[in-house]
């Protein structure tokens, strides 16, 4: 890392780089604006002229040799060139007359589609491709892997911006300020793998035409926008900026499982290594185990399926929200982790259906008991009612005696009172 350091002893904010494309863009909180003068805004170099590629006349149209289709990138200076897929490049087919609005066109619209700060225009029939930002560091290059000698371009030229009047900001303290910049010695390319194998593409610092022995100062801020801009999200890698302002990559899952893999070409792995002090051709493994405490809790669901002790059938239902499947928060953004985002949707749905499957058996099982248990309720009721049954019977032929027998003795005792009656009337 080659950080670029500038200490300023007066009230006044310097760019660096003059003319429209200097800016100096501060935010401050109420405490800067309190304490240290400093206000939220925004200043913008002016003057300075704009970087220029002049082509050759195209007013009555231009053919390019050969056979096929000819492909063409632009980049500007903030390394804007459009994606490193051919299907983005600006396209002519060779061998077929192209008219001079046809060309104008297709280049306006690869700028406008890209983000590149460049504009094509005809002057007074000669193609001029021109930047839209002017001062010291308005760029603008162009290159193709076949000939552009219909357009009177050559593959690699470039144009640089000349200076006008810096952005200059004026506040209210004297105290020091700092700025960190890392210096790339070339165009850096390089992609980051993860232990299951997700990659984050191809990430370009640069653009393609940069020469090997052209340098350039990259900000932290533009830095950490190239990284997030790419797909090191869907991996499991994350970076970092430490204390020092040195890049880190780490691995979001720990222990010895855990894998950072860094891949680029040989030129891409010196500057790398000269500017972060990163081997990108590298791998590295996590270490130790992670230790956690586990707490069970059985939430077995028990049914009672049978008249006797220990006759329950019990069974658990699989938590199936989307988070327990792994389902909260997939990346749909490009093929790679759309790919991943698929293969965990085909296992929740195979977790799913396992679930649904154990669940039926379940209610086929509880089914049966529901049964049994019917019929046993059937069968204890008529046996209830046949023992009620004879239980009347036996009352009834018991009651039928104990009338006789009281009866009887009723008869008994009139008769014996009758004889008493007859001795006493014999005595009279």
């Amino acid at each position: 890392m080659s950080p670029a350091l500038r200490s300023i002893s007066t009230p006044s904010i310097t760019s660096s780089d003059t003319g429209t494309s200097g800016t100096i863009s501060i935010a401050a909180n109420a405490q800067a604006s309190a304490v240290l003068g400093i206000a939220s805004t925004a200043i913008t170099g002016a003057g300075g002229s704009d970087a220029l590629l002049s082509g050759a006349i195209i007013a009555g149209g231009v053919a390019f040799g050969g056979t096929g289709v000819i492909r063409i990138q632009v980049g500007d200076g903030d390394f804007n060139q459009g994606a490193s897929a051919t299907s983005s490049d600006i396209t002519f087919n060779q061998g077929v007359v192209i008219t001079a609005a046809s060309i104008i066109n297709e280049f306006n619209n690869y700028f406008a589609a890209e983000g590149v700060k460049a504009t094509a225009i005809n002057s007074g029939g000669i193609l001029e491709l021109r930047s839209t930002e002017s001062g010291s560091d308005a760029r603008i290059s162009i290159t193709s892997s076949a000939s552009m000698a219909a357009i009177g371009m050559v593959s690699g030229s470039s144009a640089m911006g000349a200076a006008g009047t810096a952005a200059i900001y004026t506040g209210s303290t004297n105290s020091t300020n700092l700025t960190t910049g890392y210096t790339l010695g070339g165009y850096m390319q390089f992609s980051v793998i993860d232990q299951n194998g997700g990659s984050s593409g191809n990430i370009f610092i640069g653009t393609a035409n940069t020469s090997s022995t052209e340098s350039f100062t990259i900000s932290q801020s533009q830095l950490s926008s190239i990284l997030d801009n790419s797909s090191l999200g869907s991996t499991g890698v994350s970076y970092s900026f430490d204390v020092a302002g040195n890049l880190d990559f780490i691995s979001r899952s720990p222990g010895n499982n855990a894998k950072i893999v860094l891949t680029s070409n040989n030129s891409s792995q010196i500057v790398g290594q000269n500017s972060f002090g990163i081997d990108f051709n590298k791998e590295t493994q996590g270490t130790g185990i992670i230790n956690f405490d586990l707490h069970v809790t059985d939430r077995t669901l028990q049914f009672e399926v049978g008249a006797n002790q220990g006759q329950t059938l019990g069974f658990q239902v699989a938590n199936a929200s989307s988070e327990a499947l792994g389902l909260r928060g997939l990346d749909i953004t490009n093929i790679h982790s759309a790919t991943k985002a698929l293969g965990k949707v085909d296992d929740a749905i195979a977790r799913v259906s396992s679930e649904r499957s154990k669940l039926g058996s379940i209610q086929n099982r509880l089914g049966s008991a529901v049964n049994t248990l019917t019929s046993s309720h059937i069968h204890q009721s008529s046996f209830e009612s046949q023992i009620r049954d004879v239980d009347i019977a036996r009352e009834t032929v018991d009651f039928t005696r104990d009338q006789i027998l009281t009866q009887a003795a009723t008869a008994q005792l009139a008769q014996t009172k009758g004889f008493n009656q007859g001795a006493l009337s014999l005595l009279s």
